[in-house]
């Protein structure tokens, strides 16, 4: 069964922005001078793209190494509601989020049923979870997987998408970007 998004305004997709990770600055050598830069610059870009009447499906890794009180008080300054994905780094996180009124659900697999003018239906599918994976739900009726964890690689599979900050200019994706990502993978599989 899949979760029915028809009631936002937008639909928009991230995964790995490890908020409080200081690490993750060398590690992915992010364009930031420190953690605290990092976390108000991702912020900043979230709120410029997503409005309040938005929700964004976080596909894994939310935060790494802060404070639960830290990763609930960027929460709160994050536009729109929230849809979590839990990835490797969410699992003593992921109890406190679904407390917040913002967070909608969260599960490791996930399929949404999104409105899309574009298609016969008026309606297309997004199935989400942290690692990127060769089949997944509703995949035989074109259903795009988004998917995060690899942050320097984006191997461009046949109707899948890496959503992380990394590889997106440290923004949330629309649905709309990520229909057209989709549609220019490079290498093709049809495993059923």
């Amino acid at each position: 069964m899949s979760v029915n998004l028809v009631q936002f305004d937008r639909v928009w997709f991230t995964s790995d922005p490890h908020f409080g990770h200081k690490s993750i600055l060398k590690y992915c050598d992010r364009p930031f001078n420190s953690v605290e830069e990092m976390d108000e610059g991702l912020i900043i870009n979230w709120n410029s793209k997503v409005q309040k009447k938005d929700i964004t499906v976080i596909v894994g890794d939310f935060g790494f190494g802060t404070p639960s009180l830290r990763l609930i008080e960027i929460l709160n300054r994050l536009n729109g509601k929230i849809y979590h994905i839990q990835g490797n780094h969410d699992k003593s996180i992921t109890k406190k989020l679904l407390k917040q009124k913002k967070v909608l659900g969260s599960k490791q697999i996930e399929c949404f049923k999104i409105p899309d003018s574009t298609q016969e239906s008026g309606f297309g599918y997004v199935s989400a979870c942290h690692y990127p994976m060769l089949s997944w739900p509703h995949k035989g009726h074109g259903a795009i997987h988004v998917y995060g964890h690899w942050h320097d690689i984006d191997p461009q599979y046949h109707n899948s998408v890496n959503v992380c900050v990394d590889l997106n200019n440290y923004v949330p994706i629309s649905y709309d970007e990520v229909k057209e990502k989709a549609e220019n993978t490079r290498i093709k599989h049809f495993i059923d």
